[in-house]
């Protein structure tokens, strides 16, 4: 992996802010991985990503029980996945990961909790790992990469 960037975040609200401008370099066909404990910040850094896209930050909520959001525009989808209750590759594929997911080349996608599913790491373009300091403030790295960890 090769280390982009490494910031502190002292807010969601400046997480959010992080995903924003993280967010202006990417390009369609991009595959995001997110991963860091529970409260680290993964969910407001990719609010941030999405709002960037003109999608409405109050719509944009973590998909936990349901795997997969989908964001619709004209000129771009994305898929936000949270993988936190996957146990493994199967799960992701009985829904279509590659056939639907990343076969879309008009797409990006996101992926929480990446680390939980090593089948997809080629998959990656950027990796995402974020660690909570305290109570308000987070270790924001970002790694350009096909590899994680």
């Amino acid at each position: 992996m090769k280390k982009i960037d490494s910031v502190i975040s002292n807010s969601s609200n400046e997480t959010i802010k992080i995903g924003k401008n993280f967010a202006k370099i990417l390009k369609r066909a991009d595959v995001v991985g997110f991963y860091g404990n529970l409260g680290a910040g993964k969910t407001y850094f990719i609010k941030g990503v999405i709002s960037s896209f003109k999608f409405p930050l109050k719509d944009i909520i973590s998909p936990t029980f349901l795997t997969v959001k989908e964001y619709h525009k004209k000129n771009i989808t994305i898929y936000h996945f949270d993988l936190y209750r996957k146990k493994n590759f199967n799960d992701l594929e009985l829904i279509g990961y590659r056939e639907k997911y990343l076969r879309d080349e008009n797409s990006i996608i996101l992926i929480e909790w990446v680390d939980k599913i090593k089948e997809i790491y080629d998959d990656l373009n950027y990796v995402i790992k974020l660690k909570q300091i305290n109570y308000n403030k987070r270790k924001i790295t970002i790694y350009k990469s096909k590899q994680i960890i």
